[in-house]
C-alpha cells in the first residue's frame, strides 16, 4: 500500500506487486523492451527492469506501483471478459481495436501513456458494468 503523505510503497507491497507483474508479462509474451515501455521506464533504464526481476522486487518508487496496479487491474477485467478463452484474453492487449481508434491496447499506452492506460481501462469497464 502506498503511504499517502510520504508516496512510500512498503517493501513487502513491492514484492507482491512485482511477483504479480512479471506473471503477467510472462503471460503476455512481452519483450523487455515491451515491459519496460509498460512499466512508463525510458530505454536507458532496461538494466532498473531487470534489477526488479532479478530481485523479485519493484523499484521504490510510487510511479512504477500506480502503473503495476493499472497493468493488474487491466489483466484482471481481460479475465472477466474472457472467462472461456485463455487465448483470446493474452492476446488482446496486441489486437488492433476500433474502440481505440484502430490501436491495440497496446498502442495505445505506448502513444498515450497513463492516458492510454485509463482509455483501455474504460473500454474494459464499459464492457463488464
Amino acid at each position: 500500500m502506498v503511504e499517502a503523505k510520504t508516496g512510500v510503497v512498503s517493501e513487502q507491497d513491492r514484492r507482491l506487486l512485482a511477483t504479480a507483474l512479471f506473471r503477467l508479462f510472462d503471460h503476455w509474451h512481452l519483450t523487455e523492451s515491451e515491459q519496460s515501455l509498460l512499466l512508463g521506464l525510458r530505454p536507458e533504464q532496461q538494466d532498473e527492469l531487470k534489477a526488479m526481476r532479478r530481485n523479485g522486487l519493484l523499484a521504490p518508487t510510487p510511479a512504477i506501483a500506480e502503473r503495476t496496479r493499472a497493468l493488474l487491474r487491466i489483466y484482471r477485467y481481460l479475465g472477466m471478459v474472457f472467462t472461456q478463452n485463455y487465448d483470446l484474453a493474452r492476446g488482446w492487449m496486441k489486437t488492433s481495436n476500433l474502440r481505440l481508434d484502430g490501436d491495440s491496447p497496446f498502442e495505445k499506452i505506448q502513444k498515450k501513456g497513463d492516458a492510454g492506460i485509463r482509455a483501455v481501462t474504460n473500454l474494459l469497464e464499459e464492457q463488464l458494468f
